[in-house]
């Protein structure tokens, strides 16, 4: 509601309402993404390093002292903005399609290429950490 010159209150101007409504809903969103950065856009045939923190490595690996990306991989396939599969050698048992959080582009003069440490059957890993469990060794 507006204010008149002698104190008066009118009734609401409804292009001035839905000029400020829109004001403040840009000015929100400004805020909202102002911190936000845009996806990186790979291509196929891309090289990536792949996050390890949905890695799961075996249990008497200190994950303070785990890489913090492994790789590097290709791309050989993107769903769509977000979500692209990677060439994995058929020795790691992870899934091969990741989000774009996860992903980040390698340069072959960084350090951070690192392979995945193999891992053989958890579930015989396990079986085997049972058995000297129980014998107390």
């Amino acid at each position: 509601m507006a204010l008149m010159s002698d104190e008066v209150l009118v009734a609401p101007d409804r292009e001035c309402s839905n000029f400020l409504r829109e004001w403040h809903k840009e000015r929100m969103v400004g805020n909202a993404n102002q911190n936000r950065t845009k996806d990186p856009d790979y291509q196929v045939d891309d090289l990536v390093l792949v996050n390890a923190k949905n890695i799961i490595l075996p249990r008497n690996f200190t994950p303070k002292f785990n890489h913090r990306y492994y790789g590097s991989y290709r791309i050989s396939h993107r769903f769509n903005q977000v979500t692209y599969r990677l060439d994995l050698p058929p020795e790691i048992h992870i899934h091969n399609s990741f989000h774009v959080n996860l992903l980040k582009r390698f340069h072959p003069d960084t350090r951070f290429g690192r392979q995945v440490t193999l891992v053989e059957d958890p579930i015989e890993q396990r079986q085997a950490e049972l058995i000297l469990e129980e014998n107390g060794t």
